[in-house]
Parts: C-alpha cells; sequence; structure tokens
C-alpha cells in the first residue's frame, strides 16, 4: 500500500508538472472572483424581490444565518445599492456575471482538455455559447447547495407553517443536506469532465475523480469556514483587514485545483487499467 502511494504521488507529481493544471486553476480564479461581486449583487437584487418579508426581511434572515465573520464583510452601502437597483443596472450586472464566469469555466474548460490530453478546434462563438451555459448550469448547482447547507432548517419550517404534504421529504433533504450536496456536485463535476474534458470517456469512468474533487470541496470549505470561526483575520498584524480577502483568494484557487484534481485522478485510473490490461497474456487464437 506504501509502495502504490509513494508512485501514484510521483505519478500525480509528473502529471502537474506535465498539464500545468494549477496554471489554469490560477487563470479560472481570477475570473472566477471578479464574477463574484457581480453573483452577489444579481443574488440580492432577486431574492429580495421575491422573498415575503420583503427586503429588511431578506437581509435579516441573512445575517442570522450567515457566520458573523463573512455578514460583517459585508457593505452597507454595497447592499443598499443591489436591493434599489432598477432594470437597467440589472441587466448589466447579469451580461458582467455571465461573461466574468464563464471565462473562468472556460479556463477550466482548457485545464480539463490539457488534463485529458483531448484538444479540438472549436468555434469561437460556439465555444462562448457552451462556457455561458456550463456556467449556468454550475451556479445552478452551487446556489442549491448553498440552500440545503445554509436554509435547510428554514426551509423546513416553511413547509412546516404551510402544512405542505412534502414535509417529510423536505426534513430528509434538511437533513441530509450535507449528502445530497456532495452527491450534486459529484454529478456536476462528472459531467463538466465528460463535456469539457474526456467525452470519449464512458460517464462512469468520471464519476471517482468527480467524488474525489467533490469531497475535497466540502473538506476544504469546511476548514476554512472553522479557520474563519476561530480566528479573526484583521487581528493579523502582516495583512491587517486585508486578511479575509487573501483568505477568499487562496479558498477559490483551492477549489479551482481540486476541482481539476480530480481529473487528474481519472487518468490515473485509466492509465492503470490500460497497464494491467495490457500486463495480461492474450488469448492463443484458435484455428
Amino acid at each position: 500500500m506504501k509502495a502504490f502511494l509513494k508512485k501514484a504521488m510521483g505519478y500525480l507529481e509528473a502529471r502537474r508538472k506535465k498539464s500545468r493544471w494549477n496554471v489554469y486553476a490560477s487563470h479560472a480564479s481570477f475570473y472566477v472572483l471578479v464574477s463574484a461581486i457581480p453573483l452577489m449583487m444579481l443574488t440580492l437584487m432577486v431574492v429580495a424581490r421575491l422573498f415575503p418579508g420583503g427586503t429588511d426581511g431578506f437581509l435579516a434572515m441573512v445575517r442570522e444565518h450567515l457566520p458573523a465573520q463573512i455578514a460583517d464583510y459585508m457593505p452597507q452601502d454595497f447592499v443598499n445599492n443591489a436591493l434599489s437597483a432598477n432594470f437597467p443596472l440589472i441587466s448589466i450586472t447579469v451580461l458582467a456575471m455571465l461573461w466574468s464566469a464563464s471565462k473562468g469555466i472556460r479556463a477550466v474548460g482548457e485545464g480539463l482538455a490539457s488534463v485529458y490530453g483531448s484538444y479540438e478546434e472549436t468555434n469561437a462563438i460556439k465555444n462562448y455559447i457552451a462556457s455561458v451555459l456550463y456556467t449556468v448550469i454550475f451556479l445552478l448547482a452551487v446556489l442549491v447547495a448553498l440552500v440545503l447547507l445554509v436554509f435547510g432548517d428554514t426551509i423546513v419550517n416553511a413547509f412546516r407553517f404551510f402544512k405542505s404534504k412534502y414535509l417529510d421529504l423536505s426534513i430528509v433533504i434538511a437533513r441530509c443536506g450535507k449528502l445530497f450536496s456532495f452527491l450534486l456536485f459529484a454529478l456536476v463535476f462528472a459531467a463538466m469532465y465528460k463535456a469539457m474534458g474526456g467525452k470519449r470517456i464512458p460517464f462512469k469512468k468520471h464519476l471517482p475523480g468527480a467524488a474525489v474533487a467533490s469531497a475535497g470541496w466540502m473538506l476544504y470549505s469546511c476548514l476554512m469556514s472553522l479557520y474563519l470561526s476561530w480566528f479573526n483575520p484583521e487581528k493579523y498584524l502582516l495583512y491587517g483587514s486585508l486578511g479575509a480577502l487573501l483568505l477568499l483568494l487562496l479558498w477559490v484557487h483551492s477549489c479551482m485545483s481540486i476541482l481539476l484534481f480530480g481529473a487528474e485522478v481519472n487518468v490515473f485510473f485509466l492509465n492503470r487499467m490500460f497497464l494491467v490490461r495490457s500486463s495480461l497474456p492474450k488469448k492463443r487464437e484458435t484455428k
């Protein structure tokens, strides 16, 4: 087992140097961070208008459920501007978010193509439309996961208040929010690996790396949340108030790296299966 792990780590390190997926992770992280502000504005605009308690009730609920370390970093002017936005500002926000986020997803696609070795010459317009589509699917998955993890109990209380017949189902989903989020991310990651990297590889072959990436995302996010709960980044003399921003940069870059690392895990298992099959004795042909 020790020898296998040593070989696996050496193989993955050699693959990292060859495919340079860490460079693509940095590229994707930049555009994901650029799209974070428009995405936050869009979320506040849409959800606050649909929330039954209005904007004040929505803000109170967000500050109640978010960790204090995160809620304190929400500038009041930014929140007020987002909630009082008109239609032109909403349109510009949507376009800015889709453009920057799609550039990030496109960088992820280039990284997956480098990992799988599947370079294809495609039309630029077609590539951009596909990137926007992948971005929307990815954002929906992240939104659903956040709703399950953060607002699970609130959903159950809403179903209980309206005496819905789906109350039991909502309780199960809320209690198993982490499991459902893990499965959701694993399926989305496997679909991304299939569509953007290994198109000729069966879907089930992408599941091991997708499971590793999904577990890595959730574990790393949990550790980062615990770190923010125990330590106050503003107390550090070296970075001061920029500590939280630097932690956000580190978190996004690590998540992108974990996503591409999952593809490397798939390639490792695929190559290992090929070597095992090629080493088996061939059957003699009978005349």
